[in-house]
Order: C-alpha cells, then structure tokens, then sequence
C-alpha cells in the first residue's frame, strides 16, 4: 500500500471471511466518511473475479487516524444486531 506525504498511513483493521461481510464493514464505514481499502488474500482477487467469491478471506485496512473511530462504529453496529427486537 502506499502512502502520500502528509496523508495517514493505511494499517490493518481486521479481516473477513468473505466479500459479503466485507461489503457490510465498508458500508458501515463509508457512511461516517472512512474510507477503506479490501485487500485479498493469496489469490483470492483472481477467485473473486473468476467465481464471484473468495475462499481465502480479505483483510480491510483504514487511515491510521480512523482507526480507533472505525473500531468503535463497528462494536456500535454489532451490539445493535445483538439486541433483541421489540414485540409489536
């Protein structure tokens, strides 16, 4: 990855299983304006493109100074898919 003068340095914030939670992750962080990057394992790129899916996971890296917000987005969105829905 490279990085410009002046801009922060991209550092890993965790990785996926498939493209689908990735697609989640980035939508979810693209919303609050962080962007990201998907980087595939192995030749999970080509598996990507040649089957439409990927067996080897895909790692996400963010912004150095976006790190900790985007961990934080993160842990908010999944403790909102663990609570229970109200009856009604």
């Amino acid at each position: 990855m490279e990085e410009t003068k002046g801009e922060d340095p991209w550092v890993y914030l965790g990785g996926v299983s498939n493209d689908i939670e990735a697609k989640i992750i980035v939508s979810i962080l693209k919303n609050d304006g962080i962007p990201v990057i998907k980087k595939y394992r192995e030749a999970g790129g080509f598996l990507q493109i040649y089957m439409g899916m990927t067996s080897f996971g895909i790692d996400l890296h963010v912004p150095a100074g976006s790190l900790q917000r985007a961990k934080t987005l993160l842990k908010e969105a999944e403790s909102e898919d663990e609570q229970p829905e109200m009856p009604g």
